[in-house]
């Protein structure tokens, strides 16, 4: 089972609501206004939104989700906007530590996030100002959260212009930012990395009195490779705060790297006697878990998913339980973990223990947890499956399609190979169809069907006319969606050294389609995603104006060209590889997450942005082929 991750053009409309008349502060584009105009803390907040010159125009039903923030983010709200005779129009209320809000509107996955600004609204003081940290607060958001959960662009620039925007006004609140601040102005410096966190630490170490300041300063002298001084902090945290966030997480990476079971499982029982409510400590069981599963200890592993089954993530009992499935070890106990974790996801849908996380609404967060259990009952089916229970397999596994809302693939591809052993191949055929209309069927299914249309009809006469008609339906979709992501925004140009020593730039490929992806060997969706990729770039070998590079990015090794050339070499792939030693290149394209691929036309600029991998090989060569014909 695997699970995935717009730019949308507006017009600026006389009505736009400025939040400064620099030309660098935030433009909301598009009609979208806020009541009370200047809202303090503790406000019910009232949005009027048009989307009329967005990509959400035609959209019959829009979510607004609210974002709240002080020096972090705080909390997610979501609210089901009403249409009105003004606009689409919500209410929802902030909390009085809430500095700032930040709102993105979303019709199933469709959004509007302002041009990947967000939809910024300040909060106020009672004199009219706009209070201390709320331009800090969205400087932050820019340069951590803000990219995860709102698909905002990550600009450095634009991070740090608005750190100093609320420093040079509320000098007193730098501290409370510290953390993000040297996070942003060490991208942007790197050769001064090591001064600038000096500089900005000295201000700070001699009139430290809290964990948070203790733990910034321990942090960034450690980063500044002084370890005598953050030492010095480590050990006042270790005393003065034992509990502190930063303690438990060393314990926890001392129990992480210990490679003895017995010393592990001792670490693990005396950091729950110290820390019995940690938000660490399911972190810790699941690590032993995936230590037995490692070692080949299943008869103990079962045993240990029985004894701690509160206490494992949702998660780990899936991944165990198909980890086993896939490498043909024990099905049967890879069933009764399934099971126990059919039951443990069950429970946690309707009476959950964990804190709703701050990054997600109450309604994204009862998905979230359908769609875990949607995953353990697929795990279950799986291995009734193997086991040769085939009639019984068909239940979960229609519960776990439900709770997916028919998303996932694998679920979908097991749904139709159990019905077919069940003799409903009438219902077969007809899922199998509708996953082609979608995009979503796969390989495996497309050859289901037709196996059922030979049996059907004699033989696979008419079968090639027969799908098209289901595939063409499928395209119109994947243009509707396209024509929502595409852009157009320059492509910073970059010359970088390929596997081969030379040297390339995007510049010398103005006239051709450009295709950039930015992978890394750790990567597990990057390496999940090439075998498809290798069918993009055999698609389009024959083709001089179409060209494929592979930058490999955020490397950890020393010696990043062997380690990559290693990985290409083992695997036979016939990519392109650019070397993106230093990080610059990714960071100038603004990437948060890998992989990324951006579709670039003869004129250099970007068209189209594409993040993650949904796990479905001709998906993505279909997306792909999509991208550079609309480009063309």
């Amino acid at each position: 089972m695997k699970i995935r991750t717009y730019i949308l053009t507006a017009a600026i409309v006389s009505s736009l609501l400025l939040l400064s008349s620099c030309s660098k502060d935030v433009k909301i584009r598009g009609k979208f206004s806020v009541e009370p105009q200047k809202p303090k803390p503790g406000d019910e907040i009232t949005v009027i939104y048009n989307p009329d010159s967005t990509g959400l125009k035609s959209s019959s039903h829009i979510s607004l989700l609210a974002y709240l923030y002080g020096s972090n983010l705080d909390e997610t709200k979501q609210v089901e906007m009403q249409k009105t005779s003004e606009g689409w129009t919500a209410n929802f209320s902030t909390a009085d530590s809430t500095k700032g809000v930040l709102i993105k509107f979303k019709d199933e996955e469709d959004i509007d996030n302002n041009l990947k600004q967000g939809y910024l609204v300040n909060l106020f003081d009672a004199a009219g100002e706009v209070l201390p940290g709320s331009y800090a607060g969205y400087a932050s958001s820019i340069y951590t959260w803000g990219s995860y959960y709102l698909d905002m662009d990550r600009n450095f620039d634009s991070s740090l212009y608005y750190f100093k925007k609320d420093f040079d006004r509320n000098p007193g609140i730098k501290n409370d930012f510290l953390d993000p601040y040297l996070g942003v102005e060490t991208k942007l410096n790197k050769d001064n990395a090591t001064s600038i966190i000096i500089r900005e630490l000295a201000g700070l170490y001699s009139h430290a009195d809290n964990e948070k300041e203790y733990t910034v300063l321990a942090d960034w002298y450690n980063k500044a490779e002084m370890p005598n001084r953050a030492d010095t902090y480590k050990k006042i945290l270790e005393e003065k705060y034992p509990g502190s966030d930063f303690v438990q997480k060393e314990k926890y990476e001392a129990y992480y790297n210990e490679p003895n079971l017995k010393k592990k499982s001792q670490l693990l029982e005396e950091f729950e006697t110290t820390y019995p409510k940690s938000k660490y400590l399911t972190n810790f069981y699941d690590v032993m878990a995936i230590n037995y599963f490692q070692n080949n200890k299943f008869n103990q592993l079962k045993e240990y998913f029985e004894n701690n089954k509160d206490k494992l993530s949702t998660y780990r009992f899936y991944s165990i339980s198909t980890k086993m499935l896939e490498n043909n070890k024990y099905p049967q106990i890879a069933l009764e973990i399934a099971e126990l974790g059919v039951d443990r996801a069950r429970n946690e849908v309707k009476n959950p223990t964990d804190e709703k996380p701050e990054y997600q609404s109450g309604e994204e967060w009862k998905e979230d947890r359908e769609s875990m259990l949607g995953m353990n009952l697929y795990a279950y089916a799986d291995a009734l499956f193997k086991l040769g229970k085939i009639k019984e397999a068909e239940a979960p596994l229609k519960e776990a399609k439900e709770l997916t809302k028919g998303k996932d693939e694998d679920t979908n591809q097991l749904y139709t190979r159990v019905l077919i052993a069940n003799g409903q191949t009438e219902d077969a055929m007809n899922e199998i169809e509708g996953y082609i209309k979608q995009g979503k069927a796969t390989p495996e299914m497309k050859n289901m069907l037709k196996e059922i249309y030979a049996k059907k009809n004699g033989s696979t006469a008419g079968f090639d006319s027969y799908i098209a008609q289901f595939e063409s339906v499928a395209k119109q979709l994947l243009v509707a969606k396209l024509e929502k992501q595409i852009m157009t925004q320059p492509a910073p140009d970059f010359t970088l050294r390929d596997l081969n020593g030379r040297k390339v730039s995007l510049n010398s490929l103005k006239g051709k389609t450009v295709i950039i992806d930015f992978w890394a060997t750790w990567c597990g969706p990057c390496k999940a995603s090439f075998p498809g990729m290798q069918k993009a770039v055999e698609l389009y070998k024959d083709n001089n104006n179409v060209q494929f590079l592979f930058v490999n990015s955020w490397e950890n090794s020393e010696d990043k060209e062997a380690n990559a050339q290693d990985f290409i070499t083992n695997n036979n792939y016939p990519f392109h590889v650019l070397l993106d030693e230093s990080d610059k290149v990714i960071e100038d394209y603004r990437v948060s997450g890998i992989p990324t691929k951006f579709v670039i036309d003869k004129n250099s600029n970007i068209r189209f942005k594409n993040v993650g991998f949904s796990g479905n090989t001709d998906e993505l060569v279909d997306e792909i082929s999509t991208m550079i014909s609309m480009v063309n």
